[in-house]
């Protein structure tokens, strides 16, 4: 279960996307595509989003794409 004080940013996370679909639960995968290794820098983590149909979530930051 995610506690709102150990961990508020995810808490946060998981509570607003609830409100917005009805779904209380979110996957943590490792963050690559296929035949790529996995993310481990910012400026990978963008690349890959722009190149990708993906919601992109780095700490208090959510970014989505007009698809």
């Amino acid at each position: 279960m995610v506690n709102k004080t150990t961990n508020p940013h995810y808490y946060k996370l998981v509570s607003a996307f609830k409100e917005k679909t009805g779904i209380g639960m979110l996957i943590n995968t490792s963050f690559n595509v296929k035949y790529s290794p996995i993310i481990y820098l910012s400026v990978n983590a963008i690349e890959c989003f722009l190149k990708n149909e993906m919601v992109l979530v780095m700490k208090d930051i959510i970014v989505t794409k007009n698809l």
